[in-house]
C-alpha cells in the first residue's frame, strides 16, 4: 500500500513552484489584457507595429523565469539563507 500522507507531503512542499506559476500567470494575463485593450484602438497593423509586437513577445516570454527564482529560494535550505548566515563579509 502506498504512503499517501508522504506522496500529499511531497506536493504540498513544491508550495513555492506553485505560487510562482500562479504569479507568472497573473502577470501575463495582465499584460495579455492590457495588450488586448491597446490593439482593440489600432486601426491599421504594420510590418514595424509587428515587429515591435514581437518585442512585447520577447518580454512575455521571460516572466516565468524571473518568477521561477524565487520559488528556487524559498525551497532552498532555509537555513542557508538566515540574515548573515553566522558569517561576517
Amino acid at each position: 500500500m502506498d504512503d499517501h500522507g508522504g506522496r500529499w507531503h511531497a506536493i504540498g512542499a513544491q508550495w513555492p513552484s506553485y505560487a510562482a506559476y500562479v504569479v507568472g500567470f497573473l502577470v501575463i494575463g495582465i499584460m495579455w489584457v492590457n495588450h488586448h485593450q491597446l490593439f482593440s484602438c489600432v486601426a491599421r497593423v504594420d510590418r514595424p507595429l509587428m515587429f515591435l509586437n514581437l518585442l512585447v513577445l520577447m518580454v512575455v516570454a521571460i516572466v516565468p523565469w524571473p518568477t521561477a527564482m524565487p520559488a528556487e529560494y524559498l525551497r532552498a535550505d532555509a537555513a542557508a539563507h538566515a540574515a548573515g548566515g553566522g558569517r561576517c563579509g
